[in-house]
């Protein structure tokens, strides 16, 4: 880039699947910083620490009147708090999450105040539908943080590219960053030891993860080949924990031993822990994104996800994984299955993965495109 800069993230949650992006600008010399409202234990602070701020105290009354509240992304700090802390930062520029959010709008007005150059940062498509009004407030958005253009909006999600979709004014597509990270011995790895293919999915008990629905859709299959089945996630919430039992009671209903409900680990450890299977699966409907699904094809494993799945344009159906329609038992029985029933297509597919980690998702992939939102400069090709 046209030297280095100093760039400044905001958000309500500092979230792991920024740490790659962080990453990239840091290696690339950049001075990279985050403000946010909070953060959770688990997530990867190792390249920096966020600066949480203050919450506001008019936000912190209302939301001991109203529960739903309670969830900090409708939250905000105060504008003079966000003013101060981008003026001590002195930031090139300002990449502000979620622009319709209470504490984006406070970050929009702080750093207009400061005349520093916005990029807003979206998880919704680049490909949009006309006349959606969420789209119509966000571009709206885009009009009054730029002027007297108007701010890029950048998205990790593709979308679908066919009519009557199209690409709103600004909006560019900045895809995540993955490192290839394959196990030492992966071009003599053994794939599904002793025949029993090995499926994990990583993600926290939400309703609309669809835990069970794999599950079952692997039950069925079971009755075909040995299949081994982890899954990985927290449960520390009321409806987490409805959800982890609702699993749990199923699993010992139906006598599936071969299925493992595992705590959440450290991120090192769990990054470790995907190299020991054959398969990763996402099954969640409306994934914003779904970085997990990356961080497998890093490790060089094929993917399956849902329709409804950011994720999905990071997939080849029948390449390197399968796309099923969301919500759909019988799709992703079939879609498993196709993978599933021939374990001699496995180091195919995941070669695949990787391939597609260390060149559409590559660090130099993600510097190529920031430089040209940034700058206007053309993206490069590479063979």
């Amino acid at each position: 880039m046209d030297g280095f800069m100093t760039i400044v993230f905001t958000a309500p949650r500092y979230h792991t699947n920024q740490h790659y992006w962080v990453k990239t600008l840091q290696d690339a010399g950049h001075r990279v910083e985050f403000l946010v409202l909070s953060r959770q234990g688990l997530e990867v602070t190792s390249r920096l620490e966020p600066q949480e701020l203050p919450l506001s105290r008019l936000y912190c009354l209302l939301r001991r009147l109203l529960p739903w509240l309670n969830d900090k992304k409708h939250g905000w700090s105060p504008a003079r708090r966000v003013r101060r802390a981008l003026a001590e930062l002195q930031p090139d520029v300002v990449i502000i999450r979620d622009p319709a959010l209470p504490m984006s709008l406070a970050a929009i007005r702080a750093a207009r105040r400061l005349g520093l150059p916005i990029v807003l940062y979206t998880q919704r498509p680049q490909h949009q539908l006309p006349g959606d009004w969420k789209l119509r407030i966000l571009m709206r958005l885009q009009r009054r943080a730029g002027r007297p253009g108007i701010a890029p909006m950048i998205t990790p999600v593709r979308g679908e590219v066919d009519a009557p979709h199209y690409i709103p004014p600004g909006w560019e597509y900045l895809p995540f960053v993955m490192e290839p990270d394959p196990a030492p011995d992966y071009r003599t790895r053994k794939w599904c030891p002793e025949g029993v293919r090995r499926v994990v999915m990583v993600a926290k008990y939400l309703p609309r993860k669809n835990h069970l629905l794999l599950v079952q859709a692997l039950e069925e299959l079971s009755s075909r080949y040995p299949v081994r089945l982890e899954i990985i996630g927290g449960h520390d919430t009321p409806e987490y924990q409805q959800v982890f039992a609702q699993v749990r009671d199923y699993i010992s209903e139906r006598g599936l031993d071969w299925v493992t409900q595992t705590e959440p680990m450290p991120y090192a450890q769990l990054q470790q822990r995907l190299h020991h299977y054959d398969l990763y699966v996402l099954p969640s409907r409306n994934e914003a994104v779904g970085v997990s699904l990356l961080e497998a094809m890093g490790k060089g494993l094929p993917v399956v996800c849902s329709t409804t799945a950011g994720a999905r344009n990071y997939v080849e159906h029948g390449g390197n994984g399968r796309i099923f329609a969301s919500d759909s038992l019988a799709d992703l029985t079939e879609q498993l299955h196709a993978i599933l029933q021939d374990p001699a297509q496995l180091p195919r597919m995941g070669a695949r993965s990787l391939q597609l980690v260390e060149t559409a998702f590559s660090p130099q992939s993600f510097l190529d495109r920031f430089r040209h939102i940034i700058h206007g400069e053309p993206i490069a090709t590479r063979g």
